[in-house]
């Protein structure tokens, strides 16, 4: 993608994907920040592939699997959202994966195939656990194809080659007009928040606050709300520059 970052709008490739035992296909976003470490930004899986998997009818090249990983909810503890789709023929012709990230009073994530919409994910909370995608908290796209791993069937050993075929990668933003934001600047029980005023500020405007916590106590994270579009919840280090998105 070119370095492009993103926290909102449409992402689609289509590809067709190889079909052998041990093939892991994906395309994927995954967030910037890498501070504690995966899954704190978030992951999402707008398609995952097994290539011929002898373990059952489900489990082979036909099947897209979509996922979304974030910090409460993430594949090792057998509760990430996760969702699979039938696309039959996989390995033998183009198929458009997607996923819409979308912002607004409603967040959400929409994922989907060719001309059909498949799932919808509704943010359940403002708690960045539940929900990293926010404007300090970009991601980046990434394609690749795996052979092995913890998750397909293993390699065929009569493997030779095979071949992850991609037409296109797009990216596409809404043309929505900025909205302003306002902004509550508050302190916490353990110490002060200075360096900002509550107000309203244009789209694009830059905020250097600054969280000094009191003796004894050790800063968190950034949460707060905004009004007339994104609601943003971001851990930031102390001090960090906050940019209204």
């Amino acid at each position: 993608m070119n370095n492009v970052n993103f926290w909102f709008g449409r992402i689609e490739a289509r590809v067709k994907t190889p079909n052998f035992a041990g093939a892991w296909p994906a395309v994927w976003t995954l967030s910037d920040y890498a501070v504690t470490g995966w899954p704190d930004g978030g992951e999402i899986d707008i398609l995952e592939r097994q290539g011929d998997n002898p373990n059952g009818p489900w489990m082979n090249n036909d099947t897209l699997f979509q996922h979304f990983h974030t910090k409460n909810r993430v594949w090792n503890n057998n509760n990430a959202w996760a969702n699979n789709v039938n696309t039959p023929d996989a390995d033998s012709r183009f198929i458009t994966v997607w996923v819409e990230i979308v912002q607004g009073p409603t967040p959400k994530l929409i994922f989907g195939h060719d001309n059909i919409t498949d799932w919808t994910i509704t943010m359940p909370s403002n708690d960045w656990r539940d929900w990293p995608l926010t404007p300090e908290n970009s991601h980046n796209l990434k394609l690749n194809l795996a052979i092995g791993g913890i998750w397909p069937s293993p390699i065929d050993p009569n493997f030779a080659s095979g071949d992850y075929e991609i037409d296109y990668v797009r990216y596409l933003q809404w043309a929505d007009a900025p909205v302003d934001r306002k902004i509550t600047v508050v302190s916490g029980p353990g110490g002060t928040v200075s360096g900002a005023e509550s107000g309203t500020y244009g789209v694009g405007t830059e905020l250097t606050m600054r969280a000094v916590p009191l003796a004894g106590m050790r800063f968190s994270h950034w949460e707060g709300t905004g009004t007339g579009g994104n609601s943003a919840v971001a851990r930031l280090e102390n001090p960090r520059r906050h940019v209204v998105m």
